[in-house]
């Protein structure tokens, strides 16, 4: 590449040399001067072009990769553009040459020799270029040749592994079978009908495995022939004649441009960098293949130890099953004994909450009657106070009456712990004498009171025995004194003592009793 390019380049500068000798000699006088001007100029652009070239050579390797690209169709318009401008020197040199009146001899010697010259110059990288997209397009069809034959290999090999597959199966049907003849060879003896047909079917299966086995080692052969023959070999003589065929118009169409001459040159490095890479790229198939080898072998022993695995997994996971079938037989006992144990936790929410509403009646029902019994408590001092105004007026009534009583008559003993005020009497009848001075009606007070403080009728209080002396009345005129109102007074004690025999032992509140009973306490006791 070297050696071409120093070719090119003396070429050119021998060619630029006759160019300037050519436009020295055009100049004998003014006037060809200023029309022999004109030629260089018009054939500068080809000597242009030529230098943009080679530094688009020398420096402008992308530019060149996407000229080398689309040379074939680039090609054809360039060389229209250089005939055009061929014609234009010719006749250029013609006027030119008619102008000076010179022979015509030297300049038709000198362009002949430069059109012979820049031909074999185009000729020969033409020929080079030619060669190197035969050679890509060679490395072209090998890598997508050898795609083809990955995708094959890749497919024979899935096919290998389902071929493994069904091999494992039969192979696992197999060794069920042969463990089923085992264990059930006492009762198969009564049957020969049946022991042929197991042989028949072993036999079967036995015949699957080694068609299985063939098929799979026609594979590998299959694999390994693919990777024998994963070279290419050279296209046919026809394909040939048409190559060359086409390198000899193109070595025809490729003289007409100088430009493109170079960037094709250039274009040769960058074909020779991706034949290069698709070298590298064939030999990182190859290497994938034989990547792929080794793992089918891999493969293959790993189904192998697989195979005997999966006896003993077959047990495990039947006891694994019988463990989990009955331990979910546990799960649905144990929840149905939750569901048991949530409704009878809900029936004792139901119940703490009713529980609960008792008790707050309950403490309604307490509060209240700890109202009502505070409440009888005031009024109980209440009457206490009461009482002791009674017995203080009715002391001062009895002897303003001049009745012989003793002070003690109506005394209340309190006793700690809820004791009873026990009325106690100690008056005495002093005599006779002394009742016959009193007359009938102090007679009958004294047997009213005897009555009334004996010792059956020791529990009563007397709250309001001597409201009537509050009202300076005199006690004997009291409408009880009279014989009648003594008989309804006697069976009203009668009945009251009934009641209140009940009640002995306990302090009672008269005010309770009237509110329980009806009107009879308040007839007695004036409430």
């Amino acid at each position: 590449m070297v050696d071409t390019e120093n070719e090119k380049a003396e070429k050119l500068a021998a060619a630029k040399k006759r160019f300037e000798e050519l436009k020295r000699k055009k100049q004998p006088n003014k006037k060809a001067s200023g029309s022999a001007k004109e030629p260089p100029s018009n054939n500068s652009p080809l000597l242009e072009a030529s230098h943009h070239d080679i530094t688009t050579t020398e420096s402008g390797g992308n530019d060149v990769k996407q000229q080398g690209l689309t040379n074939t169709d680039q090609i054809q318009a360039i060389g229209d553009g250089e005939d055009a401008i061929k014609d234009k020197d010719t006749e250029q040199l013609n006027e030119l040459r008619a102008d000076n009146g010179q022979p015509e001899s030297h300049s038709t010697t000198t362009n002949e020799a430069l059109l012979e010259t820049l031909p074999e110059i185009y000729r020969k990288q033409a020929s080079v270029i030619d060669e190197l997209r035969t050679d890509n397009q060679q490395l072209l069809d090998e890598v997508k040749t050898l795609q083809v034959r990955a995708q094959e290999c890749s497919k024979a090999i899935v096919d290998r592994d389902k071929a493994l597959e069904d091999l494992a199966s039969v192979s696992e049907e197999l060794q069920l079978l042969k463990e089923k003849s085992g264990v059930e060879q006492a009762t198969l003896l009564e049957g020969a009908g049946e022991v042929n047909a197991l042989k028949m079917e072993v036999a079967s299966l036995s015949r699957q495995i080694a068609h299985l086995q063939s098929q799979i080692a026609q594979k590998d052969k299959t694999i390994i022939d693919m990777r024998r023959n994963s070279t290419l070999s050279s296209p046919g003589s026809d394909e040939t004649v048409k190559q060359e065929e086409r390198i000899e118009s193109m070595s025809v169409e490729l003289s007409k441009s100088r430009a493109e001459l170079e960037a094709s040159v250039a274009s040769t490095d960058t074909l020779r960098l991706e034949r290069d890479r698709l070298e590298t790229l064939v030999e990182s198939m190859k290497v994938e293949l034989e990547t792929a080898t080794r793992n089918t072998d891999d493969l293959s022993n790993k189904l192998s130890r697989l195979t005997e695995s999966v006896t003993s997994d077959s047990a495990k996971n039947s006891a694994w099953e019988e463990k989990s079938r009955s331990q979910g037989q546990t799960i649905i006992e144990l929840n149905q004994k939750l569901d048991v144990m949530k409704s009878t936790v809900d029936q004792l929410k139901q119940s703490n909450q009713e529980l609960r509403a008792s008790e707050r009646d309950m403490e309604a029902r307490y509060r209240d009657i700890e109202k009502r019994l505070s409440n009888a408590q005031r009024e109980n001092s209440g009457m206490q106070l009461r009482l002791a105004e009674l017995k203080s007026s009715l002391h001062g009534s009895l002897n303003r009456t001049d009745l012989p009583i003793n002070t003690d008559l109506p005394g209340v003993d309190s006793r700690e712990g809820g004791g009873n005020g026990e009325v106690r009497n100690s008056n005495r009848v002093q005599g006779d004498t002394e009742g016959n001075k009193l007359g009938p009606k102090d007679h009958l007070w004294r047997q009213v009171l005897a009555d009334e403080n004996s010792h059956d009728f020791l529990d009563i209080d007397l709250q309001t025995v001597a409201r009537n002396t509050t009202q300076s009345q005199n006690i004997l005129d009291h409408p009880l004194a009279t014989p009648e109102g003594d008989q309804e007074r006697r069976s009203l004690i009668q009945r009251a003592r009934k009641e209140l025999e009940s009640w002995r032992g306990h302090r009672i509140n008269l005010i309770d009793v009237y509110l329980a009973y009806d009107d009879t306490y308040s007839r007695i006791f004036d409430i």
